[in-house]
């Protein structure tokens, strides 16, 4: 039995078929992805509506105000933990809360402050520990959230960010905006809320109710743009969970900084220089426990080593960490977010740093004893004014 030879020319012009269908198969479906990928933006999904809402309210306050402000960046820790009118009150400039969440990373922040700072501002960043290993802690959080509500966020992307969103973009997340855009359910009118909206109840609102705690809501924000949760609110079940596991917050960061926050953070110093701004990078609040008990020195030696990382990398970091360390009950539901007296005192103590140069910029060692004393002291007022029971010993 004879085999029919097949020629050499005759397999190459095969393959080339071959090649140019598959590529052609995938440039259609790329381009039919790539368009479902657009399309979906602004669908109602799942994710911080309340945050988006809130947001109109701060970068309107931002808008309104002028120049010389001190501005809030960072997570939530400065969102819930903030007590501006104090801190106006200490310092004497006005301030304004542009502090969101932790979810939407430095890329977010970046956006915020570029719209927003003004020559003479005094940018003030109590970043907390995640941000520097990676710069948006939660990256399936960040997506799903500026695929929602956060389109002009995408716009301002470079191209490389860009595409960067969209290889790190799961298809079940597109698939999802899909199916939730074209579905015909009734819509939650908290996510088409529009901006004049959510001015016109919260002018409402502090003219009728004043400001107070109203939940994760917008209606929750106050005039500088904080939130602030009253003291007597009792801690949810899922605060003493958190705390009985424990956070090891800047004593787990060993060895480096991570290239994607010294990036972000060059941005923003390079923004500040440009706007004739100032930068004032600070710390988070922290409450003791088991993997953060700066009695124990261990703690203190890891937490010195991250003083030192940073004066490696030519950071200045401002203030006495243990000036924003305090006891659990002055905490609301995470161990990021004070409630209103837990504000009070860590404001209290930022803007003590801040208006005195001697203590402002944390060199060489930290002073851990005297720090602790002044914290204790603080505390134990609190309580006292507060009705509660002293620590156990």
């Amino acid at each position: 039995m004879a085999f029919k030879r097949i020629s050499a020319k005759s397999r190459n012009r095969h393959s080339a078929s071959f090649l140019a269908s598959t590529t052609g198969f995938i440039a259609i479906f790329l381009t039919i992805y790539i368009a479902a990928f657009l399309l979906q933006f602004g669908a109602p999904v799942s994710s911080l509506w309340w945050m988006r809402n809130a947001l109109y309210v701060k970068e309107h306050l931002a808008e309104q105000s002028e120049g010389g402000r001190l501005i809030i960046a960072s997570g939530s820790n400065g969102l819930l933990g903030i007590d501006s009118p104090l801190l106006e009150e200490r310092t004497g400039r006005p301030v304004i809360n542009l502090a969101t969440s932790s979810l939407l990373g430095m890329p977010y922040m970046v956006y915020l402050l570029e719209k927003h700072v003004k020559p003479g501002d005094k940018i003030v960043m109590p970043l907390e520990a995640d941000f520097y290993q990676k710069p948006i802690p939660f990256y399936a959080d960040y997506v799903n959230n500026i695929m929602a509500w956060g389109e002009a966020h995408w716009q301002s992307l470079t191209i490389q960010e860009k595409a960067w969103f969209f290889f790190n973009t799961s298809p079940w997340r597109v698939l999802e905006g899909l199916r939730t855009k074209l579905s015909n359910s009734e819509i939650n009118p908290l996510k088409t809320l529009t901006r004049e909206q959510a001015l016109n109840d919260m002018n409402r609102i502090w003219n009728d109710k004043g400001m107070g705690w109203r939940g994760y809501s917008y209606k929750s924000v106050n005039q500088n743009g904080d939130i602030l949760v009253d003291a007597g609110l009792s801690q949810p079940e899922s605060f003493r969970a958190e705390f009985e596991w424990g956070r090891p917050y800047y004593t787990k960061i060993e060895g480096r900084l991570s290239d994607g926050f010294l990036f972000y953070y060059e941005r923003i110093q390079a923004l500040a220089a440009e706007r004739d701004a100032e930068l004032f990078l600070t710390w988070s609040v922290t409450t003791k426990n088991r993997f953060f008990d700066l009695d124990k020195k261990p703690r203190r030696r890891k937490l010195q080593k991250f003083v030192d990382l940073l004066q490696e990398n030519n950071i200045p970091i401002n203030c006495n960490p243990i000036h924003f360390h305090f006891s659990p009950e002055f905490f609301f539901d995470t161990m990021h977010h004070l409630n209103a007296k837990g504000a009070q005192l860590r404001t209290e103590n930022l803007a003590s740093c801040m208006l005195s140069e001697d203590q402002s910029v944390l060199t060489g060692k930290i002073d851990f004893e005297s720090g602790f004393a002044k914290v204790q002291a603080q505390e134990a007022i609190a309580r006292k004014e507060l009705g509660l029971p002293a620590p156990a010993q």
